[in-house]
């Protein structure tokens, strides 16, 4: 059997702990076993509840800035890339297996490098910002990987529950929000603090939020899966590691471009459009049978038809509905 590589950080927290593991794109038997896991290693989420609030904060005003919050967003910065190093350092400490495993994931090339996978059932874990981890001598190592993937569900080790099909009563839902930049592409190391670019990138309209708060208010066990960014390599790859596992997949504000094809992102931001029917393809060979559309914010919102044949051709792909 032949899955994409992935390079997964699971919460262990009843133990007060993370453990890495390295997959390879193999499972047959090859000669290293397709998989190493590196031992435990302590970890306690490093924000206290003001800091978490500012993190909120600085997520929900990033892309259109209101007046008078560019200091305080420039802070909450300079605050990050300290928070990156030391996320970096608790999960791959220096001289430890992890640290091994995260330097063969970055020095592959191509095709090979691996998908980064946060594997949590605590929304506060899952939304540390793992993309801002750096190490002394990899420098900021997220985007020289496949991109990155968060998982919720429970911490279940081992390749059956990761790997098995629906054999539970829970609910499994993908949910995918990409937000493209309507604009120009901001240069490496850029940021959207600039008022002028932050006019570049749409009102979202996601339903992220209260898709989780519904959720957390749920009676039975759900899982959430939310890659980020939300790229057709990481969909394929999730989709391929996962098969016949999500009952629903929430398309969360999508944008359509003058074609009628869904917008997704490249890992830069730019826009990245996929037609309606092969994304409907894509999730009916996973086994995904419900498919949810919500409409995004867009400068000259799709006609209500072009949204209809959008919907049509993701069922023409063979979703059931």
């Amino acid at each position: 059997m032949s899955i994409s590589p992935f390079l997964e950080l699971r919460d262990l927290p009843g133990a007060g702990q993370v453990q890495v593991r390295l997959a390879d794109g193999s499972r047959d038997g090859d000669d290293d076993g397709g998989e190493r896991t590196a031992a435990p290693s302590p970890f306690a989420i490093p924000l206290s509840e003001a800091e978490r609030a500012a993190l909120t904060r600085y997520y929900r005003e990033i892309r259109c800035p209101p007046p008078g919050a560019l200091p305080r967003l420039e802070a909450v910065e300079a605050a990050l890339r300290n928070l990156g190093r030391l996320l970096s350092e608790l999960v791959f400490p220096a001289g430890g297996g992890a640290h091994a495993l995260l330097r063969d994931a970055v020095g592959r090339a191509g095709g090979g490098r691996p998908e980064l996978v946060i594997v949590s059932e605590r929304p506060d874990f899952l939304a540390l910002p793992w993309e801002l981890m750096n190490d002394p001598s990899l420098g900021y190592f997220v985007p020289n990987l496949a991109g990155v993937a968060r998982q919720r569900h429970a911490a279940i080790a081992g390749e059956a529950a990761e790997m098995a099909e629906r054999t539970d009563d829970a609910l499994h839902i993908l949910m995918l929000s990409p937000t493209p930049l309507s604009g120009a592409v901001p240069e490496p190391g850029a940021t959207l603090l600039n008022p002028a670019a932050a006019d570049t990138a749409d009102a979202a309209g996601s339903l992220a939020a209260a898709a989780v708060a519904a959720l957390e208010n749920l009676n039975s066990q759900a899982s959430l899966d939310h890659p980020r960014p939300a790229t057709w390599p990481a969909l394929q790859a999730l989709l391929e590691r996962r098969p016949n596992h999500y009952h629903l997949a929430h398309l969360d504000g999508i944008t359509l471009d003058a074609g009628g094809a869904i917008l997704l992102e490249n890992p830069d931001g730019a826009p990245h459009p996929v037609p309606p029917a092969e994304l409907g393809a894509l999730l009916s060979g996973a086994g995904v049978g419900v498919v949810l559309i919500t409409a995004g914010g867009q400068p000259e919102p799709p006609a209500a038809e072009q949204w209809a044949r959008a919907a049509q051709a993701i069922v023409g792909g063979g979703v059931a509905q």
